[in-house]
């Protein structure tokens, strides 16, 4: 079963994956699960549009539609700084460019994420998840998975954010409950606390 990954094994992840072909691209591909709490299934389906900005920077926030999880219900995902630049570098790389401005003329619907055979073709699900089970067992990382990206999101976020039982102990309202809610979908709350792993 797939575990969070400690701190170090992280870093010895990140270790590998710099000596790679792609390593600039799976960086990326990793930060963003790691650090958005995307699944392997998201990231494959993400296209070039929904992560750049009319001003050419990587935004804040991504938007996932109805296609993604249930209809009529969108999710939003917010993107710390680290994995804004780690994205932004994976982009100008990719485009041989130091703007991404040049980009919004291009065909943006485009996989943000291509495999090594296509510039124009996207990964599968099912091969991603193959592709980091062998990068993080050849970093010496056991019984780690894709999903033990998103497990490790889940435990980071988890650390660094007060507890909704902490804030309803403190509030002391009547309805609780109601405040507990506001506040934790509140996109400025979430943007901080995203921005504290």
């Amino acid at each position: 079963m797939a575990r969070e990954l400690t701190t170090d094994e992280i870093n010895q992840v990140l270790s590998l994956i710099a000596t790679k072909r792609h390593a600039t691209r799976d960086k990326a591909i990793f930060m963003l699960a790691l650090y958005s709490g995307l699944t392997i299934k998201e990231v494959v389906s993400l296209k070039i549009s929904q992560v750049l900005t009319t001003a050419g920077l990587i935004s804040e926030q991504i938007v996932l539609g109805e296609s993604y999880k249930k209809p009529n219900r969108r999710r939003i995902v917010y993107l710390n700084k680290k994995v804004r630049i780690t994205v932004y570098d994976y982009l100008c790389e990719r485009f041989n460019t130091t703007d991404l401005l040049p980009l919004l003329l291009t065909d943006t619907q485009r996989p943000l994420f291509t495999t090594q055979k296509s510039i124009n073709r996207g990964f599968t699900s099912h091969t991603l998840t193959g592709h980091f089970c062998e990068l993080m067992a050849e970093a010496g990382v056991p019984d780690a998975s894709a999903y033990s990206l998103r497990k490790s999101f889940a435990h980071l976020i988890t650390a660094k954010v007060l507890s909704p039982k902490f804030i309803e102990t403190m509030c002391d309202t009547e309805d609780k409950y109601a405040l507990v809610r506001s506040i934790e979908t509140n996109p400025v709350t979430l943007k901080k606390a995203i921005n504290l792993i």
